[in-house]
């Protein structure tokens, strides 16, 4: 898999399938895309953090890593637990 390279509050415009504008010099080389940042609808967690078993550190981690692979928006989804410990998650998510 190649780079990825994440542009945050950007707008890219497209005139004729091409970028039209952008604010800064975007090339886009052959065989690549260009496309908005994908939401994860449903993530247990990844790189060794464990939604369900991590603390905030651990979910401030997981959301500085995911944008790398194009994930922008993410939803932590936990797992079958005891109410105490959902409870507790919920206060860190």
């Amino acid at each position: 898999m190649g780079m990825i390279k994440v542009l945050t509050d950007t707008t890219i415009y497209i005139k004729d399938g091409k970028i039209a504008d952008h604010g800064e010099p975007l090339v886009i080389e052959k065989g690549c895309y260009a496309v908005p940042g994908f939401i994860d609808e449903h993530t247990h967690g990844g790189y060794g953090i464990d939604v369900m078993d991590t603390d905030y550190e651990g979910l401030r981690n997981l959301t500085n890593k995911l944008p790398g692979e194009g994930v922008t928006a993410f939803l932590p989804t936990t797992m079958t637990a005891s109410l105490k410990k959902i409870r507790e998650l919920l206060i860190i998510l």
